[in-house]
């Protein structure tokens, strides 16, 4: 794998909290428990409000066909 391919997992795509509109950060990325080393859960927290999310997310930065929203999109939870 060159320096150029390495792999995203959406890490620069950070959701927008839907509490206060803030972008929330990525706190912990970790290879998804249920679908393996091709997708991985990552945890984000809003610096203002405290909420926290988690997410899937494939190399390409997309959720798991299971956890997706409308458009593609992780569904908050």
């Amino acid at each position: 794998m060159l320096a150029y391919e390495q792999v995203r997992f959406g890490a620069n795509d950070s959701p927008t909290c839907p509490e206060c509109s803030i972008t929330m950060r990525l706190t912990r990325r970790v290879p998804h428990p249920l679908y393996g080393y091709d997708y991985e859960l990552q945890s984000f927290e809003c610096r203002a409000c405290g909420l926290e999310i988690n997410r899937s997310a494939d190399i390409a930065g997309l959720p798991h066909a299971s956890d997706a929203g409308p458009k593609g999109h992780a569904s908050l939870k």
